[in-house]
């Protein structure tokens, strides 16, 4: 009966702790988003969202690569210092660096234009 009973709370000490890893893990990552956008062209002044390439970086080593869309593009990172840079056959994108802290949404627009 006793070693039942341990169990019973062994399991419910388990879940608890996997439960509050669950929600404080949340904060242990920011969020960055945003779009690619070209500038120029057809209707200077406007921008408009183009689909392209985005990586991120940390000096040399890529962390992600995405496709994306006129929807935009979505990274959850750790904590640190990153370089965004889009890639768009036709454009030239500027690179554009961030810094992610724990729990921060940072919205960022990658911006190309016309070579």
């Amino acid at each position: 009966m006793k070693s039942r009973l341990a169990v019973v709370i062994l399991a419910v000490l388990v879940l608890a702790q996997i439960a509050g890893c669950g929600a404080s893990g949340r904060g242990r990552f920011g969020t960055v988003h945003g779009h690619v956008v070209q500038t120029g062209g057809d209707l200077p002044g406007a921008p408009t969202t183009v689909a392209a390439t985005v990586t991120v970086t940390v000096g040399e080593r890529m962390i992600a690569r995405r496709y994306v869309d006129a929807t935009g593009f979505r990274f959850e990172l750790a904590p640190g210092r990153y370089r965004l840079t889009a890639i768009y056959n036709g454009l030239t994108c500027v690179p554009e660096d961030v810094t992610v802290a724990a729990g921060q949404d940072v919205l960022i627009d990658l911006s190309c234009q016309i070579k």
